[in-house]
Order: C-alpha cells, then structure tokens, then sequence
C-alpha cells in the first residue's frame, strides 16, 4: 500500500511539473457581434430598419484559464474600441434615416421601408495581419440602395491599424502601379466604367477599401467614383507578386510568405 500511495504521489508530481513547465501559446480569435433594430409608426408600418455586423477580436490560448499577456489584452482592446466607434456611428446615421422616414411617410400608398445594413463578409489573418471586409447598403428612399464596402488592416503585433500606404517606401511608384493595373482593366471592360475612369484611375485609390487575402490584394472603389451604379462595387484584385517590390522591410514583414 505504501509503494502504491507513494507512486500516485509521483505521477502527480509529475504531472504537475510537466504542466508548468508548458509554455502557453497565444493567438487571436476574430468573431463577429451584431446588433439590429425596427422603427415602426403608429400605424404599424415598417418605417425603418437596420442591421449591423461588425467583427471583434478576442485572445485565444492553449491553456485554460491563462491569464494573456498585457501586449494582447491592449491589441484586443484597441481594435474593439474602433469597432465600438464605428457601430455607434453607423446607429447615429440610423437615427438620421428614422427621422427622413416618419417626414417622407403620409401613411397612403405603397411605402417602402428605408433601411442600412454592414455585415462582415470576410475575414483573413496572417501570423501578423488580419485584415476584414463588411459589404453593406443605405436605402434612403432613392431609386436604389446605395451599395458600399469598409475594409480593416490591423497589425496584431504593435496592436495599431494600418494602410496599405505604409507599407511601402516607394509610395508613388506603387501608386503609379496600381493605377496602371486598374487602368488596364477598365480599358478591357469600358462598357463598365465611366468614360473618364482611365484618366482618373491615379487619384481614385485614395478612396478605395484595401482587404487583403490568400488570393492577393484587393481595392475596392466607391459608388459613382469609376462607374454608374452597379449592385457590385468596382474592385481590382492584385497577386502579391505584383506589389511585393514596393514593399518596406514593414510591409514584408505584415505579408511574410504570403504569395509564395
């Protein structure tokens, strides 16, 4: 008995060092919240209405219960604020179009509800970057919804969002780059784009979304900005091979074997 309580001790022992002495291993979980509401009038009528899915980033770990290290907690913390800012924003505009909606309705005829929606649509991470896509659209009574995208790029590592513009040190060149792809493909489609698109192809990047994934880089241009409205918004889509000589030491560093 005395050798058998002794050796359940042991293995306890064990156990027990072999479990501190694993070391835990952190990552970054992206999830998505949302939130939604109706606005109805007195008579019933649906007036207006929105939906709105935002992501947000939480720690992950290999081990229970372990405590993350501060360099996590403050990058998790700071992507949810701006995600908390930009919900509380996008409910503000909701208000907006409540109010247009209760003056435009006379409560006689056919009524269309005037309603926003933002929801996530993709998410990629990297060992260093997660970038998210939402797609969403604004009814405000007009002819048609107003489609629009939003974009994130967050470096996990230094816990700050980043544009595609820092992550080169040959700013115009890239610039110069990315306006001739773009070129190129409105001169194989010009039935798609605005007669001027070519010309204006340079100065419309500062407008565009920057969603980054396995397949490359994407850009995606407002509404009206290259082309008469479409249900799909104007996007170029780049492999990494085409920008990765204008990439900084910072850059490669965010798109490390990415391409490859």
């Amino acid at each position: 008995m005395r050798r058998t309580g002794k050796g359940v001790v042991l293995a306890l022992l064990c156990a027990a060092l072999i479990g501190c002495a694993h070391k835990p291993v952190w990552g970054f979980d992206c999830q998505t919240r949302s939130a939604a509401d109706d606005f109805f009038s007195r008579d019933g009528t649906l007036l207006a209405w929105y939906f709105c899915e935002l992501p947000r980033l939480e720690t992950e770990c290999d081990v229970p219960d372990a405590e993350p290290p501060p360099e996590k907690t403050t990058a998790c913390d700071a992507f949810n604020r701006e995600m908390t800012a930009r919900q509380a924003l996008f409910i503000e505009s909701y208000h907006e179009l409540e109010q247009l909606a209760v003056g435009a309705y006379d409560g006689e005829g056919e009524w269309r509800p005037m309603g926003q929606r933002l929801a996530v649509t993709e998410i990629w991470q990297s060992k260093r970057l997660l970038s998210v896509r939402a797609d969403g659209y604004a009814d405000w009574g007009g002819a048609h919804p107003i489609p629009f995208s939003e974009t994130w790029c967050f470096d996990l590592e230094s816990g700050a969002f980043v544009s595609v513009w820092e992550m080169t040190g040959r700013h115009g060149e890239l610039r110069a780059a990315l306006a001739e792809a773009l070129t190129e493909q409105v001169e194989k489609t010009p039935d798609r784009f605005f007669p001027d698109a070519a010309q204006n192809a340079e100065e419309t990047l500062e407008d565009a979304a920057v969603f980054f994934d396995g397949e490359g880089v994407h850009l995606i241009f407002p509404v009206y900005t290259l082309a008469p409205y479409h249900a799909r918004l104007p996007e170029l889509t780049l492999e990494y091979e085409s920008i990765r000589p204008y990439l900084n030491e910072y850059g490669a560093k965010l798109l490390e074997a990415e391409g490859e």
